[in-house]
């Protein structure tokens, strides 16, 4: 009986370790994490347009290529990209200062142009 009890004891130790070393396996694979794309969070001011996987244009009708806003503009209430087709837009912009017209801080506002 005596030599059972060792056998259980050292088949639980190398139990425990194996279940630690198969945890550690897992941990250095690691998981594969969602990719998450937040257009309002990835705006950030003084990069180039277009930027990672954003890019911020126009186009005349849907059957034209995209056309990359070519003007950056920033000053203490926003920032961001426009071409001035008509009057400043078309445009997008993150607001960084005061509520302005129902959009708070950190909002993103788009012009869509004139049609």
């Amino acid at each position: 009986m005596h030599h059972a009890m060792k056998v259980r004891a050292r088949l639980a130790f190398l139990l425990r370790r194996a279940c630690a070393a198969a945890a550690m396996g897992l941990a250095l694979i690691g998981v594969a994490q969602p990719v998450i794309y937040d257009a309002t969070a990835d705006f950030t001011p003084g990069l180039p347009n277009p930027n990672g996987v954003w890019s911020y244009g126009y186009t005349t009708d849907l059957s034209t290529a995209l056309t990359p806003f070519a003007s950056y503009g920033a000053d203490a209430t926003a920032f961001g990209w426009s071409t001035n087709l008509s009057l400043g837009a078309p445009s997008i912009f993150k607001l960084t200062g005061p509520f302005v017209g129902g959009t708070a801080p950190g909002d993103l506002i788009l012009h869509p142009g004139p049609t």
